[in-house]
């Protein structure tokens, strides 16, 4: 079963605009940087939604 869900805004996690703004080393950062970074919230926030379907 595939279940759609909303976009996940987390405060815990903030979004790569909000890590650059407190972090400005970043900001120079390759473009595949941020991709991974938010690819690895999407999908611990996936792991989150699936593991509290049980």
């Amino acid at each position: 079963m595939i279940v759609k869900t909303p976009e996940i805004k987390s405060e815990v996690y903030p979004s790569w605009e909000k890590l650059v703004e407190e972090n400005p080393h970043l900001k120079n950062s390759p473009e595949i940087v941020k991709k991974n970074y938010e690819e690895s919230i999407k999908e611990l926030f996936d792991a989150i939604i699936f593991l509290s379907t049980f």
